[in-house]
This record gives structure tokens, C-alpha cells and sequence, in this order.
């Protein structure tokens, strides 16, 4: 193990055994063998198949499958059921309760203040620029020795730009933490991956999922990519018992498979994105569109987002709430008839 991570790591999680080499050893189980290691059901589930069986062999072959997606080694990943499940690892890792902070640059998703406060760890919170970009000298002021981890969110949400590889760049080699950057709309960005840096920067955690752009939303699988000895971090902290389910695998492997038609969707929504943006910009009630790498967009209207947000709940119509910015609403990109009722709905939206 890198002697960074060492010094990193909380005393107790130092304390388990780590085999980055072999870290599904156990988990395997071999053709013909006669299970009774595992304490299940002997006579199969009512709902058939191999729902009687826990899944670790198939979470190895969907971790290959998914690792050739991702052009990484399957030991660089670290699956589980959602992106809060992730960050509660890395996290309970490297961060001591009522001790250690982390930082975050809002607005941004609100799931990494809650995930940090259930487990008593503080959050810095430093705004983003004009530009909504990280501001790399605010951030530098409010580091300090307890903060272990920053997290970024690129294409961030609620604001739908990525931020520029630069400024991450400029954290990655000037911040002695873990640096989390959370990729879940990256597949609808101009600005590539940061998972080609991943041999760069030992302190690098990419996260993405399988929710958005490849629409498994309801399966809950999310993956943090890493250099080998830290994704095996991540794996130790979590046991066979809280991998991703048998049928939640299933799913998910037919559906990497459909890579073309993955691809197409992706291109078709942002092309939607792009036309819906300038039909926006069209409308009397909105000031602003802001450039978009995500699949939604964020507006600017001249008018409380509330009174916007309740007018178009009437008409059937729900839209993101975005509590730091109180005259914005973030808009997912839907079906082309989807954004037409919306937009029909926006126009007679009347501005006084």
C-alpha cells in the first residue's frame, strides 16, 4: 500500500487486512462445488433462477465486464448500491468523527453534506465563482490540517458545467487529501474523463454510475475508479453481503452490452438539450440559460423559482428545486413532446 494512504487512513481501517491482488478470492464459487460455507436456502427461491445464492460470483464477471466499458483494470473498481454508499466509505476511511472535515464548493448535490453529517464529520463549504467554477484560492484559504477529502462535483449539479480540467488539476497536486470527483453526468460532457488521469494522481477518486446516461436508475449502481490499492480500500470496507444484487447484475450486464444503443440515446439527449435550451432562452419569463454538460439545464428566471415551481406543479409538470440559487429551476432534459408541454406551460407563464 502506497505510504500516502497510510498516513491517510483512520487507525481502525489501517488495522484490516488488505489483498489488492485478491480481493474476490473468497467470494468465488467454483462449478460442482456442494455450498454449504454461506448459510443459504438449500431448496432455491420461489422466484427461481439463482436467487437463492448470494452474488458474488456474478458481481466478478459483471466487475470484468464493466472494467472493458471503462478501459481500467476491474481491480481499480469499487461497485455498490448507489453513489451515498460510496462516499460513506470514503469517508468512514479517511475522516475522524467530531474531528475531520471535507469540503465541497455549492451549490452542488446535496448528498455528500448529508452522507458527511450522519457520520458526525464537518463540511466546508466554499461557493463557486461567477462562472460557477471551484475557486482554487478560496478553497486553498479553507483547508486546514482536518481536511481529508474534497469533493467536486463535474458536470456539477445543479449548475450542468463541468468544471475545467485545470483547476482540478491545480487541487490534485497541491491538496495532500483525497480529491472525489463525482463524474455522474460526465457522459453527456464536451470535457473528457477524468478516469484517464487515474495513473497520475494517487489521490484521485472518480465516481459514476449506471443511473443516468445508460438509464438504470432504478437498479442503484453506482462505481468509484481509483489507483488499485485505493479502490481495494474501498472494497474492504465493505463486505460480500452489501454487493449489488443478483438481479440488479443481470440487468445491468445485458444492458452494457447495448453500447451502440446506449451512445445513440446519449447523443439524442443532447441534441434534445441544445434545442431545448434555445427554445428557453426564447421565453419572456427566463432570463437565462446556462451553459449545459449534463442532462438537464439550469434557469434563471425573472421571478422566485417557488412561484415558477408551484405554476407548473398545477399543470402536472415537477421541476428541480435549487435552495441556493432562489430564481433558478433545473430542468431535466425529457422526450421532445416532454419539453414542448413545458415550454407551452412556460410561455403562459405571465411576467409582471
Amino acid at each position: 500500500m502506497a505510504q500516502m494512504f497510510e498516513n491517510l487512513l483512520r487507525e481502525h481501517v489501517k488495522r484490516l487486512v488488505f489483498r489488492p491482488d485478491q480481493p474476490f478470492e473468497s467470494a468465488v464459487k467454483k462449478d460442482g462445488s456442494i455450498l454449504l460455507n454461506a448459510n443459504e436456502n438449500p431448496f432455491g427461491s420461489p422466484a427461481g433462477l439463482d436467487y437463492h445464492r448470494y452474488s458474488e460470483k456474478d458481481m466478478v464477471s459483471f466487475l470484468t465486464q464493466v472494467a472493458q466499458v471503462k478501459r481500467v483494470h476491474a481491480q481499480q473498481i469499487c461497485l455498490a448500491n448507489g453513489t451515498e454508499m460510496l462516499l460513506s466509505r470514503i469517508i468512514s476511511a479517511f475522516c475522524e468523527p467530531a474531528e475531520d472535515n471535507i469540503l465541497v464548493c455549492t451549490p452542488t448535490s446535496a448528498i455528500y453534506e448529508r452522507v458527511a453529517m450522519l457520520q458526525n464529520v464537518q463540511v466546508k463549504k466554499v461557493p463557486l465563482d461567477s462562472a460557477f467554477q471551484p475557486d482554487i484560492e478560496a478553497i486553498a484559504q479553507q483547508v486546514d490540517y482536518f481536511t481529508k477529502a474534497i469533493i467536486l462535483c463535474s458536470p456539477n449539479n445543479p449548475t450542468g458545467n463541468a468544471a475545467h480540467f485545470h483547476n482540478i488539476e491545480v487541487l490534485l497536486n497541491n491538496f495532500d487529501g483525497i480529491l472525489v470527483v463525482d463524474e455522474a453526468y460526465i457522459n453527456f460532457s464536451r470535457q473528457r474523463s477524468l478516469v484517464g488521469s487515474l495513473e497520475e494522481y494517487p489521490n484521485l477518486i472518480v465516481l459514476q454510475t449506471l443511473s443516468i446516461a445508460w438509464g438504470l436508475a432504478g437498479l442503484r449502481i453506482a462505481m468509484a475508479i481509483a489507483q488499485r490499492d485505493l479502490a481495494a480500500i474501498l472494497n474492504q470496507l465493505g463486505t460480500v453481503h452489501t454487493s449489488i444484487s443478483q438481479p440488479a447484475i443481470a440487468i445491468a450486464s445485458q444492458a452494457i452490452e447495448q453500447l451502440e444503443l446506449i451512445n445513440s440515446r446519449i447523443k439524442d439527449i443532447v441534441a434534445l438539450r441544445n434545442y431545448f435550451a434555445n427554445r428557453l432562452a426564447d421565453l419572456p419569463l427566463i432570463e437565462c440559460v446556462y451553459p449545459s454538460d449534463a442532462n438537464f439545464l439550469l434557469v434563471k428566471c425573472r421571478v422566485q423559482a417557488a412561484t415558477v415551481i408551484g405554476f407548473l406543479k398545477a399543470a402536472g409538470i415537477l421541476v428541480g428545486i435549487v435552495p441556493d440559487l432562489p430564481y433558478c429551476i433545473r430542468i431535466t432534459v425529457g422526450t421532445l413532446q416532454e419539453n414542448e408541454l413545458l415550454l407551452e406551460q412556460l410561455q403562459r407563464f405571465e411576467v409582471h
